[in-house]
This record gives structure tokens, sequence and C-alpha cells, in this order.
């Protein structure tokens, strides 16, 4: 018998995603991992700092370590007599702020430590050009880093584990970050379906489905708290069926998604908003029904030909994820392959460059 578990009405597909996944859950599943790998944490750290080794000398993880008047560090490397690498956790694609930078780098001044550092990490591939240009003057070198670095390295390690309650857990991590990745978008034709209310939001003209339908846009939160990263399709839902799915041809961030549309002066300010150009809509040739699974404002991840074919968007949602846990067995199946133990962890180096 097959069981599943939610919470507030979200998949859990690994046991690090039972008390959620926001930027501090996200960190606690980062740590434990690095604690129970050796593999992991040497991977992390050659990847950073290669000059210098954990290997036989006392390193401890800490997380969430507040300091007076110096913030919060989400999670902090502390190499005995070596290094002190920071790493600060964006679940969006919103770097950490010059303020928050700027107290990390005074932890690092005051460690005395040898070799310091600042790892940004965020949804997004970032290299130097990118970051703002006042983290060249903290003096620490600022790393920025994605979610899908760290995934990279998880595999990799996840190879060269022989423990099976080690390996155990890297593929719950595995699983973990692709969860709120939207499986980093390596499904390319999966479509985010979420619902349309009929309305408007407060002191808008412009209803919620004309934004959609007449404006070929759609918003939602950059913070990555319950949102996803881009997707590569947006279904949309409303009258208790699939009414429209759309490309989404191109997206950007928006400080304040207002100015987008007419009408919305008076409106709400959304903050770092995710803003989506959609492409023309199309259609299943019947009407998708919602089915008994998709309720009120619920949403969910269905692969695009599950919603073209099936008969309701529950049936979809079933289908897509019994391919997903076929292909979970299959890589599985396939980590006794061989593989060269630097080859993802050097290509993502390459494209991720440090700054300062």
């Amino acid at each position: 018998m097959a069981v599943t578990l939610h919470r507030a009405g979200m998949p859990v597909d690994s046991v690090f995603g039972i008390h959620g996944t926001d930027e501090n859950d996200l960190s606690g599943a980062f740590a434990f991992a690095l604690r129970s790998s050796p593999n992991l944490l040497d991977a992390v750290i050659q990847d950073i700092v290669p000059r210098v080794s954990a290997q036989g000398v006392s390193t401890s993880i800490h997380v969430q370590t507040s300091r007076e008047n110096l913030g919060i560090t989400d999670i902090e490397i502390h190499i005995s007599g070596r290094a002190l690498i920071i790493f600060e956790a964006k679940k969006g694609a919103v770097s950490p702020s010059s303020d928050q930078m700027k107290k990390y780098a005074k932890v690092c001044h005051e460690s005395g430590l040898p070799v310091t550092c600042l790892v940004t990490l965020t949804n997004q591939e970032v290299f130097a050009g990118q970051v703002p240009k006042e983290w060249s003057l903290l003096g620490v070198p600022v790393y920025p880093r994605s979610w899908r670095w760290l995934r990279g390295l998880v595999r990799e390690a996840r190879q060269r584990e022989r423990g099976i309650i080690t390996k155990n857990i890297l593929h719950q991590l595995q699983a973990f970050l692709e969860g709120f990745m939207g499986l980093e978008r390596a499904y390319r034709n999966e479509v985010y379906v979420l619902s349309l209310a009929r309305g408007a939001a407060p002191n808008w003209s412009t209803t919620w489905i004309d934004i959609v339908d007449k404006h070929s846009r759609y918003f939602y939160p950059a913070d990555g708290k319950t949102w996803p990263s881009p997707p590569n399709y947006l279904g949309f839902r409303y009258g208790g069926r699939l009414q429209s799915i759309h490309h989404v041809d191109s997206y950007e961030i928006v400080d304040d998604v207002r100015k987008s549309f007419p009408g919305s002066e008076r409106g709400p300010k959304w903050g770092m908003t995710y803003l989506f150009h959609l492409g023309p809509a199309f259609r299943p040739n019947h009407v998708v029904p919602n089915g008994p699974r998709i309720r009120r404002a619920m949403r969910v991840w269905c692969m695009l030909d599950t919603l073209l074919t099936s008969a309701t968007i529950s049936d979809a949602l079933a289908l897509t994820e019994r391919r997903r846990k076929e292909a979970e067995v299959e890589e599985e199946n396939g980590l006794t392959s061989h593989s060269s133990r630097f080859g993802t962890a050097a290509r993502l180096r390459r494209a991720s460059v440090p700054t300062g």
C-alpha cells in the first residue's frame, strides 16, 4: 500500500522536509549532511578553498550562530587553526544584502584565522560580474554558489560513500533540494499548475485572470520561501478545471510589480517578485477538471504530456509522481557506475568565480 506524507498541503519527500522548506530548514539539512558525510565536507571545502584541508584537524559545523550586532549566520565551517567558511543561504534568486555581508565579513576578520571567506547560496548561477560591487570592498573573498552546485556535490559524494546510512542521508538531502528547486527544472516538460482567483488584488483594476489572459504575464514572490524558482511552463486553473498552459518565454526580477500593470498604483507593494512573460496559451483537446486531489489554492507540478492526456489534474499529478519515483529508482541503481570524482564539481567551479 502506497502511503504519502504531506505538510501544510505540500508533499514531503525526505526526512529533512518534515519541518518545512524555508532557508533555516535548508541550512540545517545541509549542515547535518556535512557533519555526516566526510566526502561531502571534503568536496565543499576543496571547491571553495582548495589550499585548505580538514584532514586530521578538528573541524566543527555551526548552524544559526548569533553574535551581538553581527547578525545570525546560516552555516559556519570551522577548521581549527586554519580556516573559517561562512555560508549565507537564500532560497530565492536575491543575493544577501550588503549590510549582512559587512557583518559576516567582520566575523571573518575577528576570527584571526589565516583563511576566511563568505559563500552565498541562491537558486541562481551567479558570476563575478553580476555580484554587487560593494562585496569587493569587504576585505574577505566572496564565493557565489547555487543550490544546483550543492546538488552536484551531493550526488558525487553519494557515489563515493560506502556506508548505507550516510548514503541514505545524502539521498534524502538530494531529494529535499530537488523538491524546492522544482527538480532544478531538470524535468523540462513539467508544468507548475496553480489556481487563479476570479477577483483582483486590493486596489487593482486588473483581475488575476486578465493578468494572464490579456497581459500574458504572471508574477509571484522571488524570496523562495514558498514559491519555486522559475519553471518552464505555468498552468492556470479556475472554475474547477484546467484553463490554459503557457510556456515561460522569459522572466525578470522586479522590486515593484505595480509598474508593470495599469491601475495597480494604489495596490499593495509585493517586494522582490518574479515577473513572467508568457507565451501563447494552449490547452488539452478535452475538459480537464481538478479531480479529488486538487483543492482550493493548491499548487502542483505535472508533466506537460500528462495534463494533455489525463482525465483530471489529479490523474496527471499521480502519473507525474509515479514517473519521478521510477526515475529515483533508476538513479539509485546507477550509483555503482564509475564517474570522475571531480567531473561535475570542476565544471561548476569554472562557472562560478569568486569575488574579492
